[in-house]
C-alpha cells in the first residue's frame, strides 16, 4: 500500500469511500502512532488501540465491510450524555458519529462482537476499510491488529523457554511486538545482535509506578500502559517496579512491547526477582507456560 493511495482514500468523502470497490486496510501494531482496531479471533470482539497518539480521542469511527460481515446487533458503544450518534449500523457499514463532548472512544474501548470469530488476516484485510477522526479533524485511515498473530497483542505475546543460565533469549525476532517471560519484580533487557532498543510499551494490570533505567538515565513514575521512547537507542535497560511480583499460587506474565532500530534483533531478558523469589519463579514456570496458551486477549488500554 503506497502512502499516496492511503492519502487519497483518507481524503475522499465518507459515502464515496463507503461505495469504493476495494478495501484498503493494512496490518498495524501497538504503539505504531495510528489508531488500530484489534480483532479477537476467539470471539469476534473488536476494541480500540490508539496510543501513543498525540490526540488519542476518537470522535468518529467509520468501518466498512465489503462482504457485509458485521453483526449489527452486537455493537456496543459507551453510554454518554448526550448520547453517541450512530449514523449507520448495518452489516456493511458502521458509522459512529461526532460526539460534542469528545473523548468517547480511546484505547481499550470495546465495540463488542461485531465480527464473526475465527476470521483470517487475509479475509479481514481484503474486506475492511477503517477510518477514524480525532476532534473535528477529517477522517483518516486506521489499521488492524489480529490477535491470532503471536506478539500482536498483550494477550498473545511471543514466549520463549528459559536458558540454563536463567536468561530468556529471543532470537531474530521482529520489531514492534509483545515479548513475555515469567513474572518478576523487574527485568534487564540486553541486546545480543548489532541493534538498539528504541522504545518500550508497558502492559496493564501489573503495576502503575514503573521505572526504566538505561544509559540515558532513569525515568520514574511511568503508569501502566505507558510508552517510553529512548532518545538515541540503548543496548541495555531495566524495567523496575513490577507489582504484583512472583506468586507461586497464581503465576502471571509481563508482556512488554519493544521496538528496535532494525527490522529484527536478538536480545536477552534477565528476571530481577525480589530476594527469596527465585525458587518460586522456577516452580511456577511450568504452570505459567501451560496457562498462557489459553489466556484470552486482554480488554486493555495499552497504548498503539
Amino acid at each position: 500500500m503506497t502512502s499516496l493511495l492511503r492519502t487519497a482514500v483518507a481524503a475522499c468523502l465518507l459515502w464515496a469511500c463507503a461505495n469504493s470497490a476495494s478495501a484498503v486496510t493494512v496490518l498495524g501494531s501497538n504503539f505504531d502512532g495510528n489508531m488500530s482496531l484489534v480483532y479477537d479471533v476467539t470471539n469476534g470482539n473488536v476494541f480500540i488501540e490508539n496510543a501513543p497518539l498525540a490526540n488519542p480521542a476518537i470522535e468518529r469511527l467509520v468501518i466498512q465491510s465489503l462482504s457485509g460481515q458485521f453483526l449489527p446487533g452486537n455493537l456496543s458503544v459507551p453510554v454518554l450524555v448526550p448520547p453517541v450518534t450512530i449514523n449507520s449500523n448495518t452489516a456493511s457499514l458502521i458509522d459512529i458519529g461526532w460526539n460534542p463532548n469528545g473523548n468517547f472512544l480511546g484505547t481499550g474501548s470495546l465495540l463488542g462482537g461485531i465480527l464473526p470469530a475465527s476470521l483470517t488476516v487475509a479475509n479481514l484485510l481484503a474486506d475492511l476499510t477503517i477510518q477514524w477522526a480525532p476532534a473535528s479533524s477529517p477522517l483518516q485511515l486506521g489499521d488492524l491488529i489480529h490477535s491470532g498473530i503471536n506478539g500482536s497483542t498483550q494477550g498473545n505475546p511471543i514466549v520463549v523457554a528459559p536458558s540454563p543460565n536463567g536468561f530468556f533469549r529471543f532470537f531474530n525476532v521482529a520489531s514492534g511486538n509483545f515479548f513475555d517471560p515469567p513474572m518478576a519484580t523487574g527485568y534487564e533487557y540486553t541486546m545480543e545482535s548489532n541493534s538498539l532498543f528504541t522504545s518500550v510499551g508497558l502492559p496493564y494490570g501489573l503495576g502503575n509506578n514503573f521505572s526504566i533505567e538505561s544509559s540515558e538515565g532513569t525515568v520514574s513514575g511511568l503508569a501502566e500502559g505507558g510508552y517510553h521512547q529512548f532518545s538515541s537507542g540503548v543496548s541495555t535497560f531495566k524495567i523496575l517496579g513490577i507489582n504484583p511480583a512472583v506468586d507461586a499460587s497464581a503465576p502471571d506474565a509481563f508482556p512488554v512491547f519493544l521496538t528496535f532500530d532494525t527490522e529484527t534483533a536478538s536480545f536477552n531478558m534477565l528476571p530481577i526477582p525480589e530476594p527469596g523469589t527465585v525458587v518460586l519463579m522456577s516452580l511456577g514456570l511450568g504452570a505459567l507456560l501451560i496457562r498462557r496458551r489459553a489466556r484470552p486477549v486482554a480488554n486493555r488500554a495499552v497504548a498503539g
